[in-house]
């Protein structure tokens, strides 16, 4: 991609937690998810965590990536509620910006974003790698 390009992921983690729950009651099917001591390539995880994310897509507004994601969550915004809860989970939102030609794109949250996040409790990461 030659364009600046965002993608957005919504990671569930927790100590130990079951994933097929995680997936029923959402109603969505994660892009990945691991299990506590799990051994990866570099790495033992350390926690159990499930996701899903959009592509890298081209845009110029971060809010474009973040209500795709917030639009299959919505509807079970009390379910996740309860699940962090019940899990003790925490709940991130993950941004990555590409940004390409120097064109920045828009890095603000819109109202129903936020709204959304503080119901749910979750948190924001923000990375930019400028090439």
């Amino acid at each position: 991609m030659n364009k600046t390009n965002i993608l957005v992921k919504f990671i569930i983690t927790g100590d130990h937690f079951p994933i097929d729950e995680i997936t029923e009651k959402l109603k969505v099917q994660p892009k990945a998810f691991f299990l506590k001591g799990q051994k990866g390539k570099y790495v033992e995880r350390k926690e159990t965590s499930w996701y899903i994310s959009t592509e890298y897509e081209e845009s110029l507004d971060i809010n474009d990536q973040l209500k795709k994601i917030i639009d299959l969550l919505i509807n079970q915004r009390n379910e996740l509620v309860d699940l962090k809860i019940k899990y003790q989970l925490g709940y991130l939102f993950s941004i990555v910006i590409n940004i390409k030609e120097n064109q920045a794109p828009a890095v603000y949250l819109e109202q129903d974003v936020i709204e959304f996040a503080n119901y749910i409790k979750a948190e924001f990461d923000i990375d930019l790698y400028i090439s």
